[in-house]
């Protein structure tokens, strides 16, 4: 899939501490977040939301991707789901994993600055998401990000971001959302292990950071 495109972020609504919990999820109120399109053992789709299964009315199982959803979540379960009333689900840009370097651009694009203190940029079911800000042309060109491997035989859970921005001009910074599906990197064998991200700044200074991870059961 094309990865990495201009995405709106406007709609996020952080979860406010409430008082409305069900077994440590917050129910009955209306949240904008990250969750995971699956499909079960009886062809219907789900979401996957941190630890819990919630079962929306209405939509039919396509492919497994991480997509935004505005929803409630009801306190009632069934068969292991909490019941969920979807205001709207919609994918975001999944970026190209590269285990082996070579797959990767040559030349990586310019920078970015990836935005920490947003809670969608977090590692979560298998997927690694990015919360950015980078350069974009007036009229923005299709953006491809690349979350590069294999660049250390010591550490294969040493991971590099970068991106061809494919022509597109300097004009004015904005921010999107890209994911990787990561599920690929070495066994955890069910443990949480540290993966290392880095990048490149859109000040050219080199940057890292840690994740939390372990494998999709």
């Amino acid at each position: 899939m094309a990865a990495g495109a201009l995405v709106s972020c406007s709609t996020y609504e952080p979860m406010a501490p409430d008082e409305r919990f069900e077994d440590g999820i917050l129910t009955n109120t209306r949240l904008t977040d990250l969750v995971t399109v699956k499909q079960n053992a009886e062809g219907k789709a789900f979401l996957q939301y941190g630890s819990y299964a919630l079962m929306p009315q209405g939509i039919e199982f396509v492919r497994q991707e991480r997509a935004m959803a505005s929803m409630i979540v009801r306190p009632e379960m069934q068969d292991g789901y909490y019941r969920c009333e979807l205001d709207w689900l919609e994918p975001i840009e999944e970026g190209y994993f590269c285990p082996d370097p070579s797959s990767a651009p040559k030349t990586p694009g310019y920078g970015l600055d990836i935005i920490f203190q947003s809670e969608l940029t977090r590692v979560e079911d298998g997927y690694l998401s990015v919360h950015y800000t980078t350069w974009w042309g007036d009229l923005p060109t299709h953006h491809d990000f690349y979350l590069v491997g294999g660049t250390d035989p010591d550490d294969p859970y040493l991971l590099r971001l970068v991106q061809d921005e494919r022509g597109d001009a300097q004009v004015t910074q904005a921010e999107g959302l890209v994911c990787f599906d990561i599920n690929s990197l070495a066994d955890t064998a069910g443990e949480t292990i540290t993966i290392t991200l880095c990048w490149t700044g859109l000040n050219g200074i080199e940057g890292s950071t840690h994740f939390g991870f372990k494998n999709r059961e």
